[in-house]
């Protein structure tokens, strides 16, 4: 960027583009280029911001630490869609910490579900290690607190 802006002041001073406008020139440029960059930089990497929503589902499972984007190069099924947002709880409704036992899923809309739920009482305590893989299958984390007491 600071070459073109030499080139600039070069004809600027050649009688070619008066100084003000190559600033003028210069500065647009630079704030176009930064702003497409930008743009571009947002639309890869995630989409816009969901409505609010709450990740406590009906068991009031609390305290959300992973967080996994549904990307559209993942393979999905009836209940892993695209573009939604995967949420998992670490605490219970009492929120004992390494308690939680559900998995939530948001759409861009805000609306709700649950994606998952463990009934067994050694899968506890989602953890922030939440991912999903190309061909759809969901990794998640978990720590669970063995002797019921809070962490």
């Amino acid at each position: 960027m600071k070459n073109h802006l030499n080139r600039i002041d070069r004809g600027a001073r050649r009688g070619r583009v008066s100084p003000r406008l190559s600033n003028g020139i210069a500065r647009a440029a630079a704030c176009a280029i930064l702003a497409a960059g930008v743009l571009a930089a947002q639309s890869r990497v995630l989409p816009l911001p969901a409505a609010q929503a709450s990740t406590v589902p009906s068991n009031g499972d609390v305290n959300p630490y992973g967080v996994a984007f549904v990307p559209n190069s993942a393979a999905t099924d009836g209940l892993l869609q695209h573009n939604n947002i995967l949420v998992s709880n670490f605490n219970n409704a009492q929120n004992l910490q390494g308690t939680g036992a559900t998995i939530v899923q948001i759409t861009p809309q805000g609306r709700t579900s649950l994606f998952y739920q463990s009934n067994q009482a050694s899968i506890k305590g989602f953890s922030a290690a939440l991912g999903i893989l190309a061909n759809g299958i969901v990794i998640a984390g978990y720590l669970r607190e063995l002797s019921g007491e809070p962490a």
